[in-house]
């Protein structure tokens, strides 16, 4: 079990050679989410900056490690309007580690706000109501689930979304995973994925007008028709 490092007994901090200063959104972990969210930023002319954990061309060198006290990962990062999180964070304490850290070595900054990418797998609970919304009752013993509701009481937000598409991603070959016949696929209830740009629009959306302590839902789909409809990509 890993717990929040007091700020208190952090090492001193020792400035970075190089460090860009400020960006409107940081978005740590530029994967797959990345290849939507920054081309919208671009069009609009907001300012970003992204990590990966090697440091590739294009991004920051960051590596989220929950039992590390050292801050030195942290120095890198800009200070930011926004800061976007984009792998999961699990368990207890997590997001409380993040979030002391990264203040810890920007305490001179105005604290930003926290947007966390979850996924609607937390609702899928027995006896779970027809019509699942933000406010449906989840998982509250769900490692993510935990984790997401550590950073909404930290003022964070929470995006929950269903199945991913786009790009690399296409619904034909999700659909090949969870069954290999129409007739299985007849079996499924319902069948709800969200697109890449709708992804990156609610993001946009959330950094422009942040919703404080809030959970939302980001999903496409419907009923079995829409279900059934899918068994054309079997084809």
């Amino acid at each position: 079990m890993v717990y929040p490092i007091p700020v208190t007994s952090l090492p001193p901090l020792t400035p970075p050679q190089t460090q860009l200063k400020h960006t409107s959104i940081l978005i740590l972990g530029a994967g797959w989410t990345s290849t939507f969210l920054i081309p919208l930023l671009e069009a609009r002319q907001i300012s970003h900056a992204a990590t990966s954990t090697t440091g590739r061309p294009g991004t920051l060198p960051f590596k989220f490690d929950p039992s590390s006290p050292s801050l030195e990962p942290y120095h890198l990062l800009p200070s930011a309007n926004t800061i976007l999180i984009t792998f999961p964070l699990k368990g207890p304490y997590q997001a409380t580690h993040l979030l002391s850290l990264y203040r810890a070595s920007h305490p001179s900054t105005v604290a930003p706000n926290w947007i966390q990418l979850g996924s609607t797998g937390i609702f899928q609970i027995a006896d779970q109501e027809l019509w699942v919304t933000r406010h449906s009752k989840y998982d509250r013993e769900n490692a993510r689930a935990v984790a997401e509701d550590e950073l909404l009481a930290l003022g964070g937000c929470v995006l929950n979304l269903s199945g991913l598409w786009g790009g690399t991603r296409q619904p034909r070959d999700f659909v090949k995973r969870v069954a290999t016949s129409k007739e299985q696929l007849k079996g499924k209830t319902s069948l709800h994925m969200v697109h890449g740009m709708d992804v990156a629009r609610a993001v946009v959306a959330l950094h422009e007008r942040f919703t404080k302590g809030e959970r939302w839902v980001g999903l496409c789909g419907g009923d079995g028709v829409l279900a059934r409809g899918w068994a054309d990509f079997l084809e």
